[in-house]
């Protein structure tokens, strides 16, 4: 009797900007003042199956930067949407949540912090480099916080 050997397969397939959107509220005068930002980062990622062995991944950020002093002025917004797709095969339901939950993402996420910080440049405003980000860590919170929510019943 022969063993039945699974075949594993995760390939990226491409890599693309799905939205990409830049916003001031106050050029030119916010270039005339002393640049004191306060940043706040939201950071999503959602994956759709395309088929049956492929999946459309998304890592979402937004970029949002206001005074340090007036929190209420907006300086500016920078958000993307990173996109890819990936032919994955093989895999258990539980290492397929890991790899769309935490390695997809975290194959797509420096090109959205690279356009991020582009967009920031190009607006006339210094370089914003964003920290890097442990997907392993935001998806284990994901999974602890609905199981929670599965037990209180929301």
């Amino acid at each position: 009797m022969s063993e039945q050997q699974t075949e594993y397969k995760f390939e990226l397939q491409k890599i693309y900007f799905k939205n990409s959107t830049f916003s001031t509220e106050d050029t030119p005068a916010v270039f005339l003042e002393e640049w004191k930002p306060a940043i706040e980062i939201d950071l999503k990622t959602r994956a759709d199956k395309l088929s049956d062995s492929t999946y459309e991944v998304v890592v979402e950020v937004i970029a949002s930067v206001t005074d340090m002093d007036n929190p209420e002025k907006g300086l500016f917004k920078a958000s993307v949407e990173q996109a890819g797709i990936f032919d994955i095969e093989g895999y258990t339901e539980q290492e397929l949540v890991g790899l769309l939950g935490s390695h997809c993402p975290a194959q797509l996420y420096p090109y959205a912090r690279h356009h991020i910080a582009e967009l920031a440049l190009h607006g006339g405003f210094p370089q914003m480099l964003l920290a890097p980000v442990n997907f392993d860590e935001m998806l284990e919170q994901a999974v602890k916080d609905a199981e929670a929510a599965a037990q209180t019943g929301e």
